[in-house]
C-alpha cells in the first residue's frame, strides 16, 4: 500500500510505501520524512496505539488551528491537535495550546518545543488484522 499525496497540506509524500509483514507493518521510501509509532489513546478515535504518524521536520512552517503536531520538551513526544495559537504584541507565533482529540484539558506549548508536523497515519489494528489503510492530514 502507498501514499501517494497528502491532502489537506498541500505536501506530496512520493512514492512512500507501506508492508505489512506477520506482525509489524515497514513504513519505506519515506525521502525527507520520519515515522514514529503512536502510544496512547490521547488522540483516538484519530490516532491509536500501533497506528504509525508520517511526520515532516518543523523548520518554522506556518502552524494553524487544528493541525497535529509533535512537541518535545522534558523528553517524551506528545502528539497532539493545535487549538489555539499564541503571539506576541509584534504578531509573532510564541506557543499556544493543545489538545488530545480525547484528553479533557488542553496543554500550553512553546514554539521552540514543536519538532515536527504530522502529515499522514499508517492505521494497524493488528487486533482484527483487518485493515491497513493511510489517511492524510
Amino acid at each position: 500500500q502507498a501514499i501517494t499525496k497528502v491532502k489537506g497540506t498541500g505536501t506530496p509524500l512520493q512514492k512512500v510505501s507501506v508492508t505489512k509483514y506477520s506482525n509489524y507493518l515497514k513504513v519505506s521510501n519515506l525521502n525527507d520524512y520520519g515515522e514514529m509509532t503512536c502510544c496512547t489513546t490521547s488522540m483516538s478515535p484519530v490516532l491509536n496505539p500501533r497506528d504509525i504518524v508520517i511526520e515532516e521536520k518543523y523548520k518554522g512552517q506556518q502552524l494553524k488551528v487544528g493541525m497535529i503536531i509533535k512537541q518535545t520538551c522534558g523528553g517524551t513526544p506528545i502528539i497532539h491537535r493545535i487549538v489555539v495559537l499564541d503571539y506576541d504584541k509584534n504578531k509573532n507565533l510564541i506557543g499556544g495550546k493543545t489538545k488530545g482529540d480525547n484528553n479533557p484539558n488542553s496543554e500550553y506549548f512553546k514554539l521552540n518545543c514543536v519538532t515536527h508536523i504530522i502529515r499522514g497515519v499508517v492505521f494497524s489494528d493488528w487486533e482484527y488484522d483487518k485493515r491497513i489503510q493511510c489517511k492524510n492530514y
